[in-house]
């Protein structure tokens, strides 16, 4: 589309459309490729035609079709992904090649690992803050009216008790040199 002298958009009939392949990951950790941003200046795209060929000469190569292409079951390589799209005047884009790191399931395990130990990351700062407040709490408190610390579930209980413990063995230790 442009714009001629007088200001008005022309637009040139029999435009190729145009592909624009892009990588998503969705929430789950997963990769994909997504066509979602290729358009037709004259009319609409209507089919996505994807090519994913191995960048190492024995690799696998696979073919999708749609306006995104889930790479669950593509084995971990580095691939060039090319998507051609098809407008509804049966015109075909160019191709548009997208370099791609496909990651194996064991990596992408991890990524999930991350991504939700990042996800509960405020979490555990806010249950770190409360922690230390408790912990200085009962640091100013002299040991024979301190309460238990079980009050707190498992891990954290018993990681508050072992924190105090280090602070008073230092404190000690410090006060006697």
């Amino acid at each position: 589309m442009s714009l001629n002298r007088t200001g008005i958009d022309v637009v040139r009939l029999g435009a190729l459309p145009i592909a624009v392949p892009m990588p998503g990951l969705n929430g789950a950790g997963h990769l994909y490729l997504d066509g979602s941003g290729s358009h037709d200046p004259d009319g609409q795209v209507v089919s996505y035609d994807w090519d994913l060929r191995s960048r190492d000469p024995q690799g696998p190569s696979y073919v999708f079709t749609g306006v995104t292409a889930a790479l669950d079951n593509v084995a971990a390589g580095v691939y060039d992904a090319t998507l051609v799209v098809h407008d509804d005047s049966g015109m075909d884009s160019d191709p548009a090649a997208l370099p791609i790191a496909v990651p194996s399931q064991a990596d992408t395990e991890a990524l999930a690992v991350c991504r939700d130990r990042v996800g509960s990351l405020e979490q555990d700062i806010a249950e770190a803050a409360t922690g230390l407040g408790e912990i200085e709490r009962l640091l100013r408190i002299p040991p024979g009216l301190r309460r238990s610390t079980s009050q707190y579930d498992g891990a954290l209980g018993d990681e508050l008790n072992r924190i105090i413990e280090l602070l008073l063995t230092r404190r000690v230790s410090s006060v006697v040199k």
